[in-house]
């Protein structure tokens, strides 16, 4: 888990083991015998035996993992309401980025470009769960400034919450978008008592649940998963008309 692992091979764990004992004093698991004695090993590890390889994963992060998978597809066979037939993002991108000698593209790649930020425009309106991604420069600030202020003349003035994992990536995310009010993932979970204030560990239980119309959390790639599994649980996601993950 300290290196970014949700399960190993089982081959590849057994190996390790091996290499966490000084030789005087050396662990040789044998396969066979682990395998045979699975149900021991299930008290803290989930052993997926039948799979090919076999795997090895804690408990707890094989859970995570599961609950975030079975909520994010229950998510994608849903959808918002679209916007009214006479609104279009094109428009809402002109008026953003139509500067007199702004662009050094050329306007037939410019409007490609525009027609592609317009699409994601509508995915991330239209999506109950969406993934706003791209290499750096490719314009995923500039589509989410224009989703926000879109966001505001559709449906109001609505509370969003935006996260990220880090805080220069909050300062970041503050700076982009012209807002004040973004978290870092650990503040929000601090906040609703899912962090042990006493040694900052996450709980997986009996903290409160936050919700948002509109989630965003930015750099979504960093968020390991024990952390991305408690905030899932943190916030109330039948509440939540969009998640957004951008990186």
């Amino acid at each position: 888990a300290a290196e970014g692992d949700t399960l190993l091979p089982l081959g590849e764990t057994l190996s390790q083991i091996k290499t966490q004992f000084p030789e005087r004093r050396a662990c040789l698991p044998d396969r066979e015998l682990v395998v045979g004695q699975s149900d021991f090993y299930e008290e803290a590890l989930t052993f997926r035996k039948d799979a090919e390889p076999p795997t090895m994963a804690l408990r707890i992060l094989a859970e995570l993992e599961e609950e975030v998978g079975s909520r994010l597809k229950r998510r994608v066979k849903k959808k918002n309401d679209p916007p009214p037939d006479d609104w279009a993002w094109e428009k809402l991108l002109k008026q953003e980025f139509s500067k007199e000698g702004s662009s050094k593209l050329p306007p037939e790649v410019e409007e490609r470009a525009r027609a592609e930020k317009a699409k994601a425009l509508k995915v991330l309106y239209e999506s109950r769960f969406s993934v706003l991604t791209g290499r750096a420069g490719t314009g995923k600030t500039s589509v989410l400034n224009v989703f926000l202020k879109g966001l505001n003349q559709l449906d109001g003035q609505q509370h969003v919450l935006l996260l990220a994992p880090t805080g220069k990536a909050r300062v970041r995310m503050m700076d982009r978008t012209g807002r004040d009010d973004a978290m870092t993932i650990h503040q929000l979970l601090m906040h609703n008592k899912w962090i042990n204030p006493n040694n900052f560990a996450l709980k997986y239980e009996g903290g409160d649940q936050r919700s948002a119309p509109t989630v965003i959390i930015d750099e979504a790639s960093m968020i390991p998963m024990d952390l991305l599994g408690v905030l899932f649980r943190a916030l109330d996601l039948n509440a939540v008309k969009r998640l957004i993950l951008v990186g």
